[in-house]
C-alpha cells in the first residue's frame, strides 16, 4: 500500500514537471522568435500608423517645452504654424530611423549582444534643420506682409524701425515699406538712418543686425523691388533667438549632439548610471538565458520527466503508458487554456497604461501588447494539439493493453467429467 502511494505521488510530481516545462518551452520559444526580434515591434508600429501618432505627440510636447516653446513665442508662431515647421524638423523618415534604432538597441542588449545598453537619439539633423525651418518660416511671413509707400527718407527709416520692433517682439508687422521705384539717393539716405535708431534693441539682436546690415543695404539697393533685403534683416533679428534655443537644447546632449536615453532614465529614477545599468542587467540576464538555452533546457526537462514517469510505474505496463498519455493530454489542454487566458488578460491589463501615460505613448504600446497577445494565443496551438494526439494514442494503447490483460486472466472453463472421475482405488 505504501509503495503504491509513493508511486502515485511521484507520478503526479513528474506530471506537473512535464506540464510546467512544456509551458516554459512555449514561453522561451516565443521570446526567441518574437519578443526579442526588432522586426516584430517595427512591423506593429508600421501597420498601425504609430509613427505618425508619435510624431504628433512629440511635436505637441516639444512645443510646450521651455527651450522650443520660448523660440516659438519669439517667432510668434501659432499652433498651426508651429506644427508645420516642426514636421519639417522632425520628419517621419527621421523619426522612424531613430525609433527603429532604439528598438534594435534594446533588443541587442536583452539578447546579450552588448554589455551595456547604448540608446541614443541622434539630434544633429533636427538641430541643423531647426535653424533653416525657422528662417524659412520668417521668409514666408515677410512675403505675406502688405507693402506701403513712404515718400521721404525719414518715413522709410521709421517704417524700417517699426518692422524691426515687431520682429524683436516676435510679431510680423502688418505692413512694411516697399523699396520699388524709390530714387537711389533717397533709399541710401533712409538705410543710413536705420542703424542709429536701434539702440533700444537687445544687444545680441543689435549686434546681429549690425553684422548683417551691409548685406541688407547692398541687397536693398540692387533689388529694391524684391523682399530679399527685408528677409535678410528679419533673419538677422531672429537668429539670436534661434541660437539661444539651440544652445539650451545642446545642454542636454553629448558632444555629438546625441541625447542619452540611459542617462535620462537614470536621472528620472534618481540613480547613477551605473546603478541603473546594474538594475537593467538583473532584468536582462534571465531574459538572455531564456533566449539562448531556454527552449532546449525546457524540452530536456520535459523529456526526462516523461521518462521518469514511465520508470516509477515499473513493472505495471498499463500504468507505464497510461500516466504519460494522460499527462500529455492534460498538458496540451492546459497550454491552450493558458494561451486563451493570456490573450484576454494582456489587453485588459495593458489598458491601465493609459491612466498615466500620454496618448502618443499609450496607443502604440497597446498596439504592441495586443499583437503580442494574439501571438501568444496562436503559437501554442499546434504543439499543444500534437501533445493531445500523442497522449490520446498512448492512453488508447494503455486501455487496449488493460482490456487484453483482463481477458487473458479470466475464469478457466470447467474441467471435463473424465477429469473429475474418481480414480480407481486399490
Amino acid at each position: 500500500m505504501l509503495v503504491t502511494s509513493i508511486r502515485i505521488l511521484a507520478s503526479l510530481l513528474f506530471a506537473v514537471v512535464v506540464c510546467v516545462s512544456f509551458l516554459a518551452f512555449l514561453t522561451a520559444s516565443k521570446v526567441r522568435t518574437t519578443l526579442l526580434e526588432p522586426s516584430f515591434y517595427t512591423q506593429v508600429l508600421e501597420e498601425n500608423d504609430s509613427y505618425e501618432i508619435i510624431q504628433i505627440g512629440l511635436i505637441s510636447n516639444i512645443g510646450d517645452s521651455e527651450e522650443v516653446g520660448g523660440l516659438r513665442n519669439d517667432l510668434g508662431m501659432d499652433d498651426h504654424e508651429f506644427d508645420n515647421v516642426a514636421k519639417d524638423v522632425i520628419s517621419l523618415p527621421y523619426l522612424k530611423t531613430q525609433l527603429d534604432g532604439i528598438i534594435t538597441g534594446v533588443m541587442s542588449y536583452l539578447r546579450g549582444e552588448v554589455e551595456e545598453p547604448q540608446l541614443f537619439v541622434e539630434l544633429a539633423q533636427p538641430i541643423q534643420s531647426i535653424r533653416q525651418a525657422s528662417l524659412d518660416f520668417v521668409d514666408r511671413r515677410i512675403e505675406s506682409v502688405e507693402q506701403t509707400n513712404p515718400t521721404t527718407p525719414e518715413e522709410y527709416a521709421q517704417e524700417a524701425q517699426t518692422l524691426i520692433e515687431y520682429l524683436e517682439s516676435g510679431q510680423i508687422p502688418p505692413s512694411a515699406p516697399s523699396l520699388a521705384n524709390v530714387p537711389t539717393p533717397v533709399l541710401e539716405n533712409a538705410l543710413d538712418q536705420v542703424l542709429p535708431t536701434l539702440s533700444f534693441l537687445d544687444p545680441r539682436i543689435a549686434a546681429s543686425l549690425e553684422a548683417q546690415w551691409e548685406e541688407v543695404r547692398t541687397e536693398a539697393l540692387n533689388q529694391p523691388d524684391s523682399p530679399e533685403a527685408m528677409k535678410l534683416a528679419a533673419r538677422a533679428v531672429v537668429s539670436p533667438y534661434i541660437d539661444e534655443a539651440i544652445t539650451e537644447v545642446r545642454t542636454h546632449l553629448d558632444d555629438r549632439d546625441r541625447f542619452d536615453l540611459v542617462e535620462a532614465a537614470a536621472e528620472a529614477s534618481e540613480l547613477t548610471r551605473q546603478e541603473f545599468v546594474e538594475g537593467a542587467d538583473a532584468v536582462r540576464d534571465p531574459i538572455n538565458t531564456l533566449h539562448s538555452v531556454g527552449p532546449t533546457v525546457a524540452l530536456v526537462i520535459m523529456a526526462l520527466a516523461t521518462v521518469f514517469l514511465v520508470l516509477v510505474n515499473i513493472p505495471h505496463r498499463t500504468a507505464m503508458i497510461m500516466w504519460p498519455g494522460i499527462t500529455l493530454i492534460l498538458t496540451g489542454v492546459v497550454a491552450i487554456i493558458v494561451s486563451a487566458l493570456l490573450s484576454a488578460f494582456i489587453p485588459e491589463a495593458s489598458s491601465e497604461i493609459c491612466d498615466d501615460a500620454a496618448d502618443f505613448v499609450c496607443e502604440p504600446t497597446l498596439d504592441i501588447l495586443l499583437e503580442l497577445s494574439r501571438a501568444l494565443g496562436n503559437f501554442p496551438l499546434l504543439p499543444s494539439v500534437a501533445l493531445i494526439v500523442i497522449g490520446s494514442l498512448g492512453s488508447a494503447a494503455a486501455i487496449l493493453m488493460s482490456m487484453d490483460a483482463v481477458s487473458s486472466s479470466g475464469p478457466r472453463p470447467p474441467s471435463s467429467m473424465a477429469d473429475n472421475k474418481p480414480k480407481e482405488g486399490w
